[in-house]
């Protein structure tokens, strides 16, 4: 994946994560944990390019 691919995935999962907050918690919850993953790797990408 590329760098734009990821910021776009981001963008998506953090809308996810705020609907999931008016629904219900174990989807954010699941969402967080995505979502820092995704950030930690996007930080490694970033640093290693």
């Amino acid at each position: 994946m590329n760098i734009p691919e990821q910021k776009e995935l981001l963008l998506l999962m953090q809308e996810a994560l705020e609907e999931g907050n008016r629904e219900d918690c174990k989807v954010v919850q699941v969402m967080e944990l995505i979502t820092e993953r995704m950030q930690e790797m996007y930080r490694e990408k970033v640093h290693s390019s």
